[in-house]
């Protein structure tokens, strides 16, 4: 060997012993200076390390070691460029899982939660056990404040272990149950159920399962009717029954199709029993329910079944509070108060009317839709002048209207000239053949009163336009009192009076199954099966249910129901009896 070349082999050789030594010394001052919180000064020296030594082995640990310092001095991008570089250039390096661990915490710092998540997956799945456990920890409130199910979903998606994939679609069930989509909630837990049958969320997925409007129905639609089959109101709710099942027959499409169940439950006229029956029906896995009867049942029914979320039509329950229950709360039969205001204001604006007198039955009914009459009238700049209430079922009328008969004859006294109370001849008209005027008499009785007080109103000779609820929308009076009923006025949710033809078919079909005109109760209960024959569109998915019946006021069933955001129905239509027929006049 030259002496030249000994000499340059002296060279290297020490070179590299100082090198090596200098570089071993730096390290450990930076790292000490790292563990005693100087990450400033720390940070310059692992710069200069990365800066001068790129091709060291200890690089890696370098390039670390300097994130992590401008981690800790909040130097947040500086720090995420230099993980993503150790990451993106060195992906063998066993610092990759820590890197991922950090950039988690960057942007679970700069709100991009989706991507923090993304980052501890990555850190868990290739970390020692400290790292996977730090990860963990971090990844699963991650999870349970995710806000967007889609971002859930697509974390599924990816190659996971079973421990993370069981977390993933724990809390993805409950956030699609959260948002009230039970089909997705139930078939994410289905697989859970299925998949994870170690995981400690088990038993709560199983008791999650046996929510209700999470019980399987089984591609079949059932639908639950809840109506007073024995107890004081059993006769209307057969009827009620009657009409529900003609409903559903003729709304529902058979063909292609899934099939229908009528799950019926009988209240027994009691309101406790009613929320009972509700929530066996909620557990027997419908989709809907149609009932009960009164407003008083209904008010039980009403909360549990928005309790569950599962949609509820009133097809006769009137009382105006019953709709504001709850969002999947329906209310078809109008309140009394809104009919109420509907006839004072067409009789004051449209018919011109200003004096009345209201009789009108003693009930909770009768009572409201009198006192929402008198207010419209009285606000309308209309008066009252004189309101009696009857006992239910009452047939005499008498009295009440010898009563009304004196008030106009003491005012017609006074207002009048004396020729009113003489004959073409000059003889004095016997007290009771004189005619006595009123603008209008508001009778809102029930269809077995009114017949009888139509014929009382004109025996006591009292010229007046009668105006009225529903009640005088039933074929019935037009038989019984087709000659006293002539001019009628009244407000009715009513759209079939005028006889549509499909109305007229399901008047046909109810005579032919059970030999008799249809009733309130059973019209009311067709038209609410209808309703929700429409609403349905071969879906069980009760939430789907409810926005479709609020919008059904853009479909062809506008012309039965306009329900507002409260579930309230807001049509109705005026009426006028006419050449013994139901006329439409508004």
């Amino acid at each position: 060997m030259s002496i030249f070349s000994l000499w340059l082999f002296f060279i290297f050789f020490f070179t590299g012993i100082i090198s090596g030594s200098f570089l071993e010394d730096e390290s450990h001052q930076a790292r000490k200076l790292y563990s005693e919180g100087n990450y400033f000064e720390a940070k310059r020296r692992f710069e200069m390390l990365c800066l001068d030594y790129p091709f060291a082995p200890e690089y890696t640990i370098f390039k670390l070691m300097l994130a992590k310092c401008e981690y800790n001095l909040k130097d947040y991008p500086a720090a995420e460029k230099d993980f993503e570089e150790l990451v993106s250039d060195f992906p063998a390096s066993r610092f990759v899982p820590v890197s991922y661990f950090y950039l988690g915490n960057i942007h679970y710092l700069n709100k991009d939660y989706f991507t923090s998540a993304l980052n501890y997956i990555s850190a868990y799945q290739g970390g020692d056990p400290k790292t996977k456990s730090l990860a963990f920890k971090s990844i699963v409130p991650l999870l349970e404040y995710s806000k967007d199910p889609d971002e859930l979903r697509k974390l599924i998606r990816k190659d996971l272990s079973k421990e993370l994939l069981s977390e993933i679609y724990y809390f993805l069930g409950k956030k699609e149950l959260k948002q009230k989509d039970f089909s997705s909630a139930r078939k994410i837990f289905k697989e859970f159920e299925k998949k994870f049958p170690q995981s400690p969320h088990l038993e709560e997925v199983q008791q999650l399962l046996l929510r209700p409007e999470l019980l399987s129905r089984d591609e079949i639609i059932k639908i639950g009717i809840l109506a007073p089959l024995s107890g004081e109101f059993s006769s209307y709710g057969h009827e009620l029954v009657n009409g529900i099942k003609l409903g559903i027959e003729s709304g529902y499409p058979q063909e292609d199709s899934l099939p229908v169940r009528l799950l019926l439950k009988d209240t027994e006229s009691n309101p406790a029993v009613a929320t009972k029956k509700t929530k066996e029906l909620i557990q027997e896995g419908v989709s809907a329910i149609l009932g009960p009867l009164t407003s008083e049942e209904s008010l039980g029914a009403g909360f549990a079944a928005d309790f569950f979320n599962v949609p509820i039509i009133f097809p006769t329950a009137s009382l105006e509070e019953v709709a504001g229950i709850g969002e999947y709360v329906f209310q078809l039969a109008l309140s009394p108060e809104k009919i109420g205001e509907g006839i004072a204001e067409y009789a004051v604006l449209e018919m011109g009317l200003e004096y009345f007198f209201i009789l009108s039955p003693d009930d909770k009914y009768g009572v409201s839709v009198s006192e929402s009459f008198q207010s419209k009238v009285e606000n309308l700049g209309g008066r009252i002048v004189e309101v009696e209430y009857y006992p239910r079922g009452a047939t005499d009328f008498g009295s009440y209207l010898s009563a009304l008969r004196d008030i106009l004859l003491e005012q017609m006294e006074f207002e009048s000239d004396s020729t009113l109370f003489v004959d073409e001849e000059g003889e004095p008209i016997p007290e009771e053949e004189i005619l006595v005027y009123l603008d209008g008499v508001f009778v809102p009785g029930y269809p077995e009163e009114v017949v009888s007080i139509a014929p009382q109103i004109r025996f006591n000779k009292i010229e007046t336009k009668i105006l009225g609820t529903d009640g005088w929308g039933e074929k019935k009076v037009l038989d019984l009192a087709r000659d006293y009923v002539e001019g009628v006025v009244f407000a009715s949710e009513f759209s079939h009076l005028d006889y549509d033809s499909s109305f007229a078919s399901f008047e046909n079909d109810y005579r032919y199954a059970y030999k008799k005109n249809p009733s309130k109760p059973a019209i009311m209960g067709y038209k609410a099966a209808i309703l929700l024959s429409s609403a349905i569109r071969d879906d069980h998915d009760p939430r789907r249910i409810q926005k479709n019946l609020l919008s059904l006021g853009n479909t062809d069933q506008a012309r039965y129901v306009n329900f507002n955001p409260q579930g309230a129905n807001n049509l109705f239509y005026i009426y006028i009896i006419r050449n013994g027929e139901f006329k439409k006049l508004k």
